[in-house]
């Protein structure tokens, strides 16, 4: 049986920055030389929440500053509407009080 690979919802509306994340995985392989990982990219807050109301991914990575809002809105919105996928918010503010929010 052929396994799947993870797909990955990037939210990140720096170019520079979805490049590196898609290099870093790209990296990631089997056995035989294939992905593992399936990347989507998105680049604001509305295109995220329509891409998990429609694709079982399973990871998605916030970005903090979006067109649309911030990740924190996003974080209490797919809370909200009970969204189940795991987020792992990346974000270069070094803010305790905003790491301890989400």
């Amino acid at each position: 049986m052929k396994e799947k690979n993870t797909s990955i919802l990037v939210v990140e509306d720096d170019q520079e920055d979805f490049m590196i994340i898609k290099a870093m995985f790209s990296k990631l392989r089997d056995e035989t030389n294939k992905n593992l990982y399936e990347i989507d990219r998105v680049v604001t807050y509305d295109e995220a929440m329509e891409k998990l109301k429609k694709t079982d991914y399973g990871v998605c990575l916030l970005d903090y500053r979006l067109p649309g809002g911030t990740g924190l809105d996003f974080l209490r919105e797919v809370k909200r509407r009970g969204v189940a996928v795991p987020i792992i918010f990346l974000t270069g503010l070094g803010n305790s009080e905003m790491d301890n929010e989400a």
